[in-house]
């Protein structure tokens, strides 16, 4: 019967799956789920990583010409690097999709032998498993996130884990630090995951039975299980790689965390829809925070704590089999209840505790924590089907009626999502990019994607737009030109500031440029409608630029490197033909383009420091103590836009990250008029080779008048120095022009001789 169990299941699961997803087993090889965003850079670092890396620990696809390694790069090493070693790389596309399918069979045999050790007949673990694979909110994963979807990961650590308390073999320790080593080379999430439960169960088990005797015992398959793999991922990853300024605290983890509601109700299910539009006010979650455990874990649950109320846990637990599996289910519920209150952000969220997150070590780079709730979705669901056959179990038509609702649940949820594989033109024999006669991609060093993306640094979050990113990504699988543009996970600070300099307005020679290892240009690919989105952001680079190709409203550009130098010298010699001409007016020795017009100038050479922009000094403050830049008149009188400027020092972790806020008031009576915040990374206009900035926000004055306040605050950075320098406040449309000994300077712009070198 236990092996006619398994057939059963392995055969009901399989045609699920082929019902589920059908098209996947005819288009499986030349179509993707998802051919935007974030699921397509997903196929772009698999397939890149396959095709045109030499080696099988640095991904090249992106961040040219630094690249990043396979974890962070989002490559799904493991199963990347086994299709490159056995040269099947032809069927690569295909056998990224069906991983994701066999890991919903592979789930649904866990849970199945967990149900089983635990003595539950073979068609109650049989319905429970296919019902807990398909309601895994791992599922919805497959949309974008394709290393994620793997719901087998946590059931086989709990089925190692029963195997390991049933008996404390140090094999089975050693099977979980496999387990470890494998899944997080699929996704490095899995990692923390796989380890916070491991140390949970093993923690509360030590606890429960105060096992002190059993101490050395327990450390040594502890780090079989957990330290082991965690040794080898620390040389793995750190071995060679020279970046040591990736972000320290990641933006993310106050803001994709778990809450209550996410696992108690779900938008995908007909019920709660219907609850939702016609009864209660239900709150729509992201992403990381739904987590649905489904009516039956909630049923169970309520029996769980009925129980527990009454001191008759034991009534609801597997009594019939030995006292080790039933401190298997108390130890596993124990832990994955610890666990989900970190996914909640406890004690982090606790108004006056969030500074705590600061002395977390490497749990800080975390940031998704709500998926750490994954654990609890699968330890309530174990335990909520087997206490409902411990009541229920001698009644198969009342068995059966959770069960249906499970399985009814399962398939609303998993059937909701839109997992079809789109086509992709270029995907096409003839169609493809290296069918184009037009263009010799060998001639090229990278691809620029412009509108530019730039994501992963914690620094800058300049997102993905439009079909630029679906087109070159394909150019760049299919040719092997890496890319310019990076969207990646934690990438070095450094790098990002030069990346994105060399898309900005033209002002000091891009330091990228030296790390270049050729001279070849560069391959520019264009979006003209979401271009148009930027305004004149990109323009420039169009000037010295080469049309090679165009298709409707995409359009590839050849880019020299020599244009970066020429746009610099034009703009230098523009502001140098206004300064000459008889359109400026003359004040004060600026130069300026309304002889009425005011402005604000601050040099700050008054106040000493270390490390100014220009001049003998600059501005200093603390960053968590609120710091003005600014305090005084507005440069007019009239309601309109000014330009606030200012250079900042941002070649440090979080600086770009800081708080700026302009408050207008009324100078008799200092009440705020009003106020604009924002951050310094979304006002950032020019960058320099040297880690300053130049800050350039509008703010519209909506009553004259007012007196003008600019602070700038940063809590996450403690004592650390703020660095301003080079305040300027003008009226929109105002150019504000000077000489300079060696230069000229226009609206807070500092060109030199060096600038034309």
């Amino acid at each position: 019967m236990y092996v006619l169990s398994l057939v059963i299941l392995v055969a009901l699961t399989s045609a699920a799956v082929l019902w589920r997803f059908p098209d996947y087993f005819e288009y499986g090889n030349s179509r993707v789920i998802e051919p935007w965003g974030d699921g397509y850079q997903a196929y772009h670092a698999y397939l890149y990583h396959i095709k045109n890396d030499t080696t099988y620990s640095h991904y090249a696809g992106m961040n040219y010409p630094f690249g990043d390694h396979v974890i962070p790069g989002n490559c799904q090493p493991l199963l990347s690097n086994a299709v490159k070693f056995l040269g099947l790389e032809h069927y690569a596309l295909g056998i990224m999709h069906f991983s994701m399918l066999v890991s919903i069979l592979l789930a649904a045999v866990f849970l199945w032998l967990i149900f089983m050790r635990l003595g539950l007949p073979g068609w109650v673990s049989v319905a429970a498993a296919i019902g807990i694979a398909f309601l895994s909110p791992q599922i919805h994963r497959m949309s974008t996130h394709y290393g994620l979807a793997h719901p087998e990961v946590v059931p086989v650590v709990f089925y190692l884990l029963l195997r390991w308390e049933e008996r404390e073999d140090w094999r089975w320790a050693l099977g979980l630090g496999l387990s470890i080593f494998i899944f997080a080379q699929i996704h490095f999430y899995f990692f923390a995951i796989m380890a916070f439960t491991i140390t949970g169960y093993m923690g509360i088990r030590w606890l429960w039975r105060r096992d002190w005797k059993r101490l050395l015992r327990y450390a040594l398959h502890y780090g079989l299980a957990v330290l082991l793999p965690f040794v080898f991922f620390s040389w793995w990853m750190n071995a060679g790689d020279p970046v040591n300024d990736r972000s320290g605290l990641p933006w993310g983890f106050f803001n994709y965390r778990a809450y209550p509601g996410g696992l108690l109700y779900s938008p995908f299910e007909p019920h709660w829809k219907w609850l939702g539009e016609h009864m209660l006010k239900l709150r729509h979650f992201d992403f990381e925070a739904r987590n649905y455990i489904g009516l039956t874990a909630i049923a169970g649950l309520v029996l769980l704590v009925v129980a527990l109320a009454k001191r008759r846990f034991d009534t609801v637990m597997p009594a019939e089999q030995p006292v080790d599996r039933r401190q298997w289910m108390i130890y596993t519920l124990v832990a994955s209840a610890a666990i989900l209150i970190f996914a909640f952000g406890v004690p982090f969220i606790i108004p006056g505790l969030e500074g705590l997150l600061n002395h977390t070590g490497p749990i800080r780079q975390f940031r998704s924590i709500g998926r750490f709730a994954w654990v609890f979705y699968y330890a309530v669901n174990i335990a909520a089907i087997t206490a409902i056959y411990r009541v229920w179990g001698k009644k198969p038509l009342m068995m059966a009626l959770p069960l249906a609702v499970l399985l009814f649940e399962a398939h609303a949820f998993a059937w909701d999502k839109d997992l079809r594989l789109d086509p992709i033109e270029e995907y096409e024999p003839g169609k493809r990019f290296t069918d184009l006669k037009e263009v010799n991609f060998a001639a090229y060093q990278s691809i620029l994607p412009i509108p530019y993306f730039n994501l992963g640094s914690d620094q800058f979050w300049w997102d993905i737009s439009g079909l630029v990113a679906q087109k070159s990504e394909t150019i760049s699988i299919q040719t092997g030109l890496p890319l310019s543009g990076s969207h990646l996970t934690r990438t070095s600070r450094s790098q990002t500031l030069k990346q994105l300099q060399l898309v900005t307005e033209p002002y000091r020679l891009p330091a990228i440029l030296s790390d270049f290892p050729n001279k070849k240009p560069l391959l520019m690919a264009w979006d003209t409608i979401r271009h148009a989105d930027f305004g004149q952001d990109f323009r420039h680079l169009l000037d010295g630029a080469l049309l090679l190709y165009e298709k409707k409203e995409f359009r590839l550009y050849e880019l020299p490197l020599e244009s970066f130098q020429e746009r610099i010298n034009r703009k230098i010699a523009s502001i140098q033909s206004s300064m000459s001409g008889d359109a400026l007016s003359a004040r004060d020795g600026w130069l300026l383009s309304d002889s009425t017009a005011r402005f604000v100038y601050r040099s700050f050479d008054d106040k000493p420091s270390d490390h100014p922009y220009s001049g003998a000094g600059g501005f200093k403050g603390i960053m968590n103590e609120l710091s003005t830049l600014y305090d005084g008149p507005l440069p007019g009188d009239s309601a309109q836009a000014y330009v606030f400027s200012a250079w900042m020092y941002i070649d440090g972790d979080l600086n770009t990250r800081s708080d700026m806020e302009i408050q207008l008031y009324n100078p008799t009576s200092g009440e705020v008029r009003q106020s604009a915040r924002s951050q310094v990374k979304d006002k950032v206009k020019v960058f320099d080779t040297n880690g300053w900035a130049l800050i350039e926000w509008p703010v519209r004055a909506e009553q004259p008048g007012s007196a003008i306040r600019w602070t700038f605050l940063n809590k996450d950075l403690g004592k650390n120095e703020l660095l301003l320098d080079e305040l300027l406040i003008r009226p929109a449309g105002l150019d504000v022009y000077k000489q300079l000994e060696k230069g000229v300077w226009w609206n807070d712009r500092y060109y030199t001789v060096d600038s034309r070198r």
